[in-house]
């Protein structure tokens, strides 16, 4: 973002980003640990090893990719029931803020790398205009080149390079069903479509447990393993 805003930094963020901002330090707090221990890297390097055995389309890949990320997500989840939050054991917002910080340095410095037009950020990738250089050979923590060609940005999660198409929160195993009929993607919804600016999407799914009990003023836990239409609306104005 461009601007004047207050927000909370680690120190390893100021010192990658000092030379391309202006800051004032309102406040801070520095720790230094009596030893450094990396409490995951031995399990992280195992997923990784049995990961590459696999083709993307086999299940144990995908298996084998979420595990890190579900040992680092146990570091900040947080629950809310009613008025109280609940976490796991491991929660430690503290070693969660320093994953956070130090993957967001490593995607901005790969950005500047790059030397051309940023046009997004992700968690762990980054959109430029243009090509990338990408590696023969890649190891843990390299970076690969994932998708290039004529691009199309929703929103965040949502959008088409090329032939490589990602919908976060759409369904991608069935067809998209609208009341203009069913669609493979809402990029071929559009398509059909380009007079409209909102384009509704019906979302016809079984209730978690969860939500039956968060989303009280709609539902309630009778609604539990129950198929319910979601209906939502993607305004192209608005994303």
């Amino acid at each position: 973002p461009a601007g004047h805003w207050m927000t909370w930094l680690t120190k390893e963020e100021l010192l990658a980003y000092e030379q391309y901002i202006r800051y004032e330090i309102i406040k801070g707090y520095e720790f230094y640990p009596s030893c450094i221990i990396y409490p995951f890297r031995e399990a992280i390097l195992q997923c990784f090893k049995e990961k590459e055995k696999y083709d993307k389309l086999d299940f144990r890949y995908e298996l084998t990719k979420k595990i890190p990320n579900s040992l680092y997500g146990t570091c900040y989840e947080k629950h809310k029931t009613g008025e109280q939050w609940y976490t796991g054991q491991m929660f430690n917002p503290i070693y969660a803020a320093i994953i956070t910080a130090n993957t967001r340095i490593k995607v901005f410095m790969k950005a500047m790398e790059l030397d051309l037009p940023t046009i997004a950020f992700a968690t762990d990738s980054v959109l430029v205009k243009g090509q990338g250089r990408p590696k023969s050979h890649i190891e843990m923590g390299d970076w690969e080149l994932q998708a290039y060609g004529e691009t199309i940005i929703l929103r965040s999660g949502i959008y088409r390079i090329a032939n490589k198409i990602k919908t976060r929160g759409m369904s991608v195993k069935t067809e998209l069903n609208t009341p203009y009929g069913n669609y493979k993607s809402i990029f071929c919804y559009m398509e059909d479509h380009p007079e409209l600016v909102e384009y509704p999407i019906n979302s016809t799914r079984p209730v978690s447990l969860g939500e039956a009990l968060t989303k009280t003023k709609k539902l309630s836990i009778k609604d539990t393993n129950q198929w319910v239409n979601f209906p939502y609306k993607i305004n192209i104005n608005r994303e």
